[in-house]
């Protein structure tokens, strides 16, 4: 088997910090430690929350006086939330704060410090429990009314807790002169007014409405003109309550809301032998299934059965966790002893890619998950020696197009600010941009993404399910962030410039330093996009009269000679903004857009707990000789404990 392998550049690393070898090896790997949060209502019974009910989730990772979002999710059907990361791919250890409102339940908050040998287990008892109260609706003469107009509403009297405040972990360097301000793009319009909303009636269930109310907590239920206030704690609401309604005649000539659930039933569990069984049979163990209505699943390996009210045709799709699913679709019919039954068979096609340096080797693991622009299960990762190889789970339709296109699009999202963040995709709807013939790895955070043409032989490995081998060319700079304990930093940035550079860069640097002791530091100087490609260009074309008149006379005579003034009208700081790396949330770096010269030695400033662009954390030099370079894991200081 043929592999691409190149290896990193010896470099020179002159930094604050100690980065000894074994410290840069074990760096490099990523804990992937995943925490779960099991919740239990005030009788140690799992919660039930159903669709429609609302809950909300934040999960913080606290650094220092900031904070980052990570991600976490309910897992309704073991009744807990599961702080996992994106793409299922793990959060770093450090501290954190979890903090969510599931239904009606209430705000809650868990604080957890996570290291790699500690508890990943944690547990939250809420102070109240689900109970159904019964309303009897009757008309004047004591009948059971079958239609109302308008369903009851229940209303917990929660007092929100005061939530988690710190300072939000933004950017630290600077944006670089000609960069606007501001995005611009057409303005959202809506030619046509919204369309009323038509009115509605609600059927009963023999004049029986079915409410489920928090016991526990002070709260305010509302049906037909009259409100209960209380905590719903006792016997008194184990019997119907009833309430008396004049039905208007325009009422019962409105469309019906809810004629598969009369009177809130399925809040009461469904009769055996009144329910519809659906089981899934699937392909792999990755995936599961879902329904558009509320249902109780059960799992025996890769089977899923359910039950939902007769009657209901409910749609399902399949999903791979929370980054990704397919559209919904349209259930087969029932038999005629009430099951439904649908299999799944899904295609294993492996895809091997040789990796070019071992930081890009470590950002690959833990990940098994994928997000599907088109109709592409998931993706598992398989770690064999040097290689990573990606597993896709597609059906035989899903196969069937790729195949017919010829193109197979492999994106890869580790940006810090994109929601599907670290997620792996292939699928067969490539991007736009034709000229993405081979995969490249770069931009803000960490993204890979290409399209590779397939040629009769790979057609037919993908068709067989053989291995495709295919390579990716990277000959950028990559590195990881990491604390002394080996732990990721968020949001870690640097700035690379030629070393030749470095003696003005450093001058500049003590003059902002000086300047903003005094409060006196110069903004960020926007100077339009022509002039800023004039100063790129030789220093002789560029006058001090235009220098003056670009950055505008106090921002001048602010530095102090032509040198600084031409460095920081190129740059607006005293490091490069034009070629800055940043990180992913674990803290690697992986760029292959920045602009590098072969045989240019070059000085590479990098920040992590600093929060301050003018005290850099670690200095690293390189010589960059056109192929990849490879600076390992970095140790880095933590965030800052004291705000400023």
């Amino acid at each position: 088997m043929h592999r691409l392998f190149l290896l990193p550049l010896l470099l020179l690393l002159v930094a604050t910090t100690p980065n000894a070898q074994d410290q840069a090896d074990a760096g490099l790997k990523r804990a992937g430690l995943v925490v779960t949060v099991k919740l239990e209502d005030a009788k140690g019974q799992p919660l039930v929350v159903r669709r429609g009910d609302g809950a909300s989730l934040f999960l913080w990772r606290v650094c220092g006086d900031y904070h980052r979002s990570a991600y976490a999710w309910y897992d309704w059907q073991n009744s807990r939330v599961v702080c996992g990361g994106y793409g299922d791919r793990g959060i770093e250890p450090g501290e954190y704060v979890l903090e969510g409102s599931p239904g009606g339940y209430g705000p809650f908050r868990v604080n957890f410090t996570l290291t790699r040998n500690g508890t990943l287990e944690y547990s939250h008892r809420f102070e109240v429990w689900r109970r159904v109260i019964t309303l009897s609706f009757v008309d004047p003469a004591g009948k059971p009314l079958k239609e109302i107009a308008s369903p009851p509403q229940y209303q917990a009297g929660w007092q929100q807790v005061e939530g988690f405040k710190t300072r939000h972990l933004v950017g630290t360097l600077r944006a670089h002169p000609g960069q606007s301000r501001f995005r611009t793009g057409k303005g959202f319009s809506r030619d046509n007014p919204e369309p009323e909303q038509q009115l509605q009636k609600y059927a009963t269930d023999g004049g029986k409405w079915y409410i489920a109310v928090l016991a526990g907590a002070d709260g305010r239920l509302r049906a037909g003109g009259q409100v209960w206030e209380g905590d719903f704690k006792g016997k008194e609401w184990d019997s119907p309550i009833e309430v008396e309604l004049q039905l208007d005649e325009a009422v019962k000539k409105r469309p019906l809301a809810n004629k598969d659930d009369p009177g809130n039933r399925s809040l009461l569990g469904v009769a055996e032998k009144d329910r519809i069984n659906i089981s899934f049979k699937l392909g792999h163990d990755l995936l599961r299934p879902e329904l558009d209505v509320p249902a109780e699943w059960q799992r025996n390996g890769n089977t899923w059965t359910a039950a939902v009210p007769p009657g209901t045709r409910p749609r399902w799709r399949l999903t791979g966790g929370p980054l990704f699913c397919l559209p919904w679709k349209a259930l087969p019919r029932a038999d005629a002893d009430g099951s439904v039954s649908v299999s799944y068979t899904t295609q294993h096609p492996e895809i091997a890619v040789s990796a070019a340096t071992a930081t890009m080797r470590e950002w690959w693991d833990f990940g098994h998950a994928g997000h599907a622009d088109y109709d592409v299960e998931s993706t598992m990762y398989q770690p064999i020696g040097d290689e990573r190889r990606l597993r896709t789970l597609v059906g035989d339709t899903e196969l069937a197009e790729i195949l017919s296109r010829g193109e197979l699009c492999l994106v890869a999202g580790g940006g810090y600010s994109q929601e599907w963040s670290e997620a792996i995709v292939i699928h067969g709807n490539p991007p736009q941009r034709k000229e993405a013939q081979a995969l490249r790895i770069g931009g803000d955070g960490v993204t890979l993404s290409g399209v590779v043409k397939l040629n009769a032989a790979q057609k037919t490995a993908l068709k067989s399910k053989r291995l495709l081998e295919l390579e990716v060319p990277f000959t950028g700079v990559s590195f990881r962030g990491v604390t002394a304990e080996g732990s990721g930093l968020p949001a870690v940035c640097a700035s690379i410039f030629p070393l030749s550079d470095e003696k003005t860069a450093l001058r500049l640097k003590q003059v902002e330093t000086d300047l903003a002791a005094r409060d006196e530091r110069p903004n960020i100087v926007f100077i339009p996009k022509d002039a800023a490609e004039s100063l790129l260009g030789a220093d002789k074309s560029t006058s001090d009269a235009d220098l003056k008149e670009w950055m505008g006379e106090d921002v001048f005579n602010a530095l102090p000679d032509r040198e600084c003034r031409l460095r920081f009208g190129r740059f607006g700081a005293w490091y490069d903004t034009r070629r800055v790396v940043k990180s992913d949330e674990h803290g690697y770096v992986l760029n292959n857009r920045i602009e590098l010269k072969p045989g240019t030695k070059y000085v590479m400033y990098v920040w992590g707990g600093s929060r301050d662009d003018l005290k850099p954390d670690a200095r690293v030099e390189f010589t960059y000789e056109g192929k990849a370079v490879d600076l390992g894991a970095i140790v880095l200081p933590d965030y800052t404990k004291s705000a400023d």
